[in-house]
């Protein structure tokens, strides 16, 4: 704890959760990181309404997909970063083979 990126058990960190009813009935769920009440009862309403045929696809074509992206996008930017620092210890000459 601390946020100096130390190791932490999952039981240690915050979650919020929303729960979602629309007029029809339908219901949404979100469990999200931290302590933000608003993005849990967006993401629960989202839930709810990828449920309905009427909604499923245009929400997957202007949100899910687009976030779907940026998150990759951000996953390989990060395995970039980090390979780019990587050593790989079986190149290295070591005294003995000189």
């Amino acid at each position: 704890m601390g946020g100096i990126g130390d190791r932490f058990f999952a039981g240690d960190a915050t979650l919020t959760r929303a729960a979602v009813r629309l007029t029809d009935g339908t219901l949404g769920y979100s469990w999200i990181l931290g302590r933000d009440r608003p993005h849990a009862e967006r993401c629960a309403a989202i839930d709810a309404l990828l449920q309905s045929p009427r909604h499923f696809h245009t929400l997957m074509e202007t949100l899910i997909t687009p976030l779907e992206a940026l998150r990759s996008a951000r996953i390989e930017a990060r395995r970039a970063e980090v390979n780019a620092s990587r050593v790989d210890f079986f190149t290295l000459v070591r005294g003995d083979n000189v």
